[in-house]
């Protein structure tokens, strides 16, 4: 390993982009970082997902000194990616520059911001603190990785003091400190009605069931969402429309499907009984109800902005860049979510970076090269403030 190291942050983050990590098969880029980190002086160990028929295990890493009084920062970047869209004019796996934008899959979400804390760790010798990293599985579909981590993992996470993470928070034109992100939560809603041939239905003055499911849909653009006092807002969008039909027979039912992005302090419950009340006033004996799904609710949010990690932050962005950083509140929910578990900052500090999920996804050597100074500059002065 030690003979293949990259030499240049973009060198590094080339060969992350080269292996492919989908959701489910990351374990090509774990065993990459595993080595990296190893010949960087990190002791490192797997942590196996329960029930992986694919052993799929998150990255555990740390360097320091050996005294386990002393409080450690975390690095925690996940390392999957979705599947490339079918749409990319150029190989995805294989990073291309024209000017400052570096495009592949992955770039922006988050193999740059992987990238650079990989970078900033290599050279950092942390001498009273610990340096711990964690590198994560299954972000882009129900953060299974996060969640291990932070039910199976309290003792090596209980001297944790702050947690920064090299994921976008929003789509930014220069490099934004986030403060915390939105929930998210995910219903059905199921309209029932009677079938009827269709040409009947055709005659008949009063809508079918999807006709009321389009003017429900339209009439979501009017919800009132709850706001903070910041300006940040709630909002929800469709995710699909589905009815099962007989030939030319209107459907009885039909189902719409729906995400629903939330803000610290409004309640999973209080936010169903307002949408129920909501869409019920609109089409009666409506039923709401709450997706399955395998891991809890990704629960929104948020980092005082006058708390002295950030306030240090942003004098490590003055020294670097000149000029403190913006800050916003995260658009949609990611592993930071799940990390506010902990009880401690969780802090987004990422690249500038671009069409995410899509083709032709990028980010910004620049904003990748002031980073990792920024990182620099963080690691070098961390025992000090994470005594305080």
């Amino acid at each position: 390993m030690s003979q293949n190291l990259p030499h240049t942050l973009q060198d590094l983050l080339a060969a992350l982009i080269a292996m492919r990590s989908p959701s489910g098969q990351e374990a090509t880029v774990a065993v990459w970082c595993e080595a990296f980190l190893q010949a960087h002086g990190f002791a490192t160990r797997r942590q196996y997902l329960p029930d992986s028929a694919a052993e799929r295990f998150n990255l555990l890493a740390e360097k320091g000194p050996p005294d386990q009084e002393q409080p450690a920062l975390l690095l925690y970047a996940h390392l999957d990616t979705v599947p490339p869209a079918s749409d990319w004019a150029h190989d995805p796996f294989a990073l291309q520059q024209v000017g400052d934008l570096l495009t592949g899959l992955g770039c922006s979400d988050m193999k740059g911001g992987l990238a650079v804390i990989l970078q900033a760790a290599a050279e950092a010798t942390p001498q009273d603190y610990v340096l711990k990293i964690a590198l994560g599985v299954d972000e882009e579909a129900w953060s299974a990785g996060a969640w291990t981590l932070v039910q199976q993992e309290s003792a090596w996470l209980k001297d944790v003091a702050l947690v920064l993470v090299p994921e976008i928070t929003v789509d930014a034109e220069q490099i934004t400190l986030g403060l915390g992100r939105r929930g998210c939560l995910q219903f059905e809603l199921t309209l029932s009605g009677h079938s009827q041939h269709a040409a009947v239905a055709a005659s008949s003055d009063l809508p079918g069931l999807p006709e009321l499911a389009s003017q429900l849909m339209l009439s979501s653009r009017d919800y009132p969402f709850y706001q903070m006092q910041t300006g940040a807002s709630e909002g929800l969008a469709w995710l699909g429309f589905s009815t099962q039909r007989l030939g030319l027979s209107t459907p009885a039912s039909c189902q719409l499907q729906l995400a629903y992005f939330s803000l610290p302090g409004h309640s999973s419950t209080v936010i169903a009984e307002e949408l129920q009340a909501y869409f019920s006033a609109m089409v009666p004996g409506l039923v709401l109800q709450a997706v399955p799904r395998p891991t809890p609710n990704p629960q929104a949010y948020a980092v005082a902005p006058d708390q002295a990690c950030v306030r240090w932050l942003q004098q490590c962005a003055l020294q670097v860049l000149g000029h403190r950083l913006p800050t916003a509140l995260g658009w949609s929910v990611a592993d930071e979510n799940i990390l506010a578990e902990l009880q401690v900052p969780v802090l987004s500090l990422a690249p500038v970076g671009g069409r995410s999920h899509q083709a032709g996804e990028w980010v910004s050597l620049q904003s990748l090269q002031h980073l990792l100074q920024i990182y620099r500059q963080v690691l070098a002065e961390a025992g000090a403030k994470l005594l305080r």
